[in-house]
């Protein structure tokens, strides 16, 4: 069942474990031509709603396209941006790992995609000054 917004919007829950997937399914791209994509598991709505929001957010380059009669857009998705490719460099840190076992599955659904971004950037950064010796 698909749950719509007030204005007629699919409505989904934010969902991380999709995006970290979604991150690693653009950088493997062997193109750059726009292209729609999917991840094994989850319903088209779901990932094109998550696209959608990764394109507003700045991480992925992309071309939305929307007709009057879809009820979620169809992304299709070049590559990811400087920002996009800072944010997967991130989700493969041992920092970033730490930082997820940390946080509950609410807690990761509930912070603002940039606090998220933020942290694990902190994270990764204080991880390897204290290897390079220059932190505490």
């Amino acid at each position: 069942m698909i749950h719509l917004n007030p204005r007629g919007v699919v409505a989904m829950k934010r969902d991380m474990e999709l995006v970290a997937k979604l991150v690693e399914v653009i950088e493997a791209k062997d193109s750059l031509r726009p292209e729609p994509i999917s991840v094994d598991g989850y319903e088209e709505w779901i990932v094109q709603r998550h696209l959608e929001a990764l394109s507003h957010e700045g991480m992925v380059d992309a071309i939305i396209s929307r007709t009057l009669d879809e009820l979620h857009p169809t992304v299709f998705v070049r590559d990811l941006t400087w920002a996009g490719h800072d944010f997967a460099a991130t989700l493969k840190s041992p920092a970033w790992q730490e930082v997820k076992a940390k946080l509950t599955p609410v807690e990761m659904m509930t912070a603002s995609f940039k606090v998220l971004s933020d942290i694990g950037a902190e994270a990764v950064k204080a991880y390897l000054l204290k290897k390079l010796g220059l932190g505490s």
